[in-house]
């Protein structure tokens, strides 16, 4: 299934979340269950965010694209940050450094991608790196 950007798990939950309150229960006698608040994505910690690499490359004259693995095997990534550093006047010059705050769906052991449009000036070098991912560990997941 993938919905909003998001798959797996995490989009059937919010499907059936978004279901429940468009359509409530209301037959005679039925009893709405109420649901558990989806749980929110937490900061990775250092050593698991070790575990998610990836690659990121140009696709054409308008963004970037990159492929990911999650080799946490007990979290699903909702997030990424990338920061993506460009020389001013070439490859000695100080950089300057944006950082991109990406969703995403990556499930423990697979991988995921992202593709975005940063401000960079592909005529100059640049480099990228993973600041901070997002996401929630597997026994806090909706099943």
């Amino acid at each position: 299934m993938r919905c909003v950007g998001v798959s797996g798990d995490v989009a059937a939950y919010a499907v059936l979340r978004a279901c429940k309150q468009r359509f409530p229960a209301t037959a005679p006698g039925a009893k709405a269950v109420p649901l558990a608040p989806a749980p929110s994505p937490l900061l990775l910690p250092a050593e698991v965010l070790k575990q998610f690499t990836g690659r990121l490359g140009d696709y054409g004259v308008d963004g970037f694209i990159g492929t990911f693995y999650n080799g946490a095997g007990q979290w699903r990534i909702t997030e990424v940050t990338l920061r993506i550093v460009q020389a001013k006047d070439g490859p000695k010059a100080p950089g300057v450094a944006r950082d991109y705050r990406l969703s995403t769906a990556v499930e423990p052991l697979a991988t995921g991608t992202v593709s975005f449009s940063p401000l960079v000036d592909p005529k100059l070098p640049w480099d990228w790196y993973i600041v901070s991912a997002r996401g929630i560990p597997i026994e806090l997941s909706p099943r």
